[in-house]
């Protein structure tokens, strides 16, 4: 078996020397790079493109801990990516019980949603988007789950609007799933769902963009089945920004929509 970044092979073989009846054994290609480039000078497409790296193994390694917030100690709990153009689950695993530790392959070319669960837990969701031409690379990410109690609230990083738009896009799907979900679950819960902006245009415009955007979901929910007695909606515009506005990333994550338990 290759490693992800086809540097490295895997065998399994039987040894006199061994210290086992099969062991595992690493073999590491330090003319990989070498190989490729005097293969890539060969290598024409018929576009003429461009010269291919084969060495860029279109995939992105994602790999952390997932723990408790409060105690810090490691859980075991399911994680679920996410096609969320297709609303198709990718892969499921599990973290390893002693030590909370996972490790998920997300393909190029797509976005994803990553969600982390655990019963008596809120689920905890990553947004990916990865791009077709990107190469091999590994993210470090650990993971802190919340219980499922009063005043415990987090960001729905898988619900999409467009531009200017208080309307959910198709992408929500999976995401509001798991809301549906949890409310399932747990049939005492109550919730309030906000809706926060960048502070990119008037306050009175961004107020009522996050306020129908919040309504959208609370609207959503409803329609499949949740009781509005367990639903509240509110919009904040940009009166409560978790990061800076002056930069573009700073305002992507200022534009996001939160979860927050208010009853059980």
């Amino acid at each position: 078996m290759l490693s992800a970044d086809n540097r490295h092979g895997y065998y399994a073989s039987v040894y006199e020397e061994g210290l086992g009846e099969k062991d595992i054994y690493l073999l590491s290609m330090p003319m990989f790079d070498t190989l490729n480039q005097a293969s890539n000078k060969d290598l024409k497409l018929e576009q003429g493109a461009s010269e291919v790296n084969a060495n860029q193994n279109p995939i992105t390694i994602l790999r952390g801990i997932v723990s408790d917030a409060l105690t810090k100690e490691p859980l075991e709990a399911r994680l679920v990516l996410t096609d969320n153009e297709k609303n198709e689950v990718v892969s499921e695993l599990t973290t390893e019980a002693e030590t909370g530790k996972y490790k998920v392959s997300i393909p190029s070319g797509r976005n994803y949603g990553l969600a982390v669960e655990k019963k008596g837990y809120l689920f905890h969701s990553e947004n990916y988007n990865v791009p077709p031409s990107i190469g091999y690379r590994e993210l470090n990410l650990d993971i802190a789950l919340k219980r499922s109690t009063v005043g415990s609230k987090i960001i729905l990083k898988n619900i999409f609007f467009d531009f200017d738009k208080a309307e959910l896009r198709k992408e929500s799907t999976a995401e509001l799933q798991k809301v549906i979900g949890l409310l399932r679950d747990e049939p005492n819960l109550k919730i309030v769902i906000t809706g926060h902006t960048d502070n990119v245009g008037t306050e009175a415009y961004n107020q009522g963009l996050s306020e129908r955007r919040a309504r959208a979901v609370i609207d959503h929910l409803i329609a499949k089945g949740i009781s509005a007695q367990r639903l509240t909606s509110r919009g904040y515009g940009a009166e409560r920004p978790v990061a800076s506005n002056d930069t573009e990333d700073g305002r992507q994550q200022n534009r996001r929509t939160e979860f927050e338990i208010t009853g059980k």
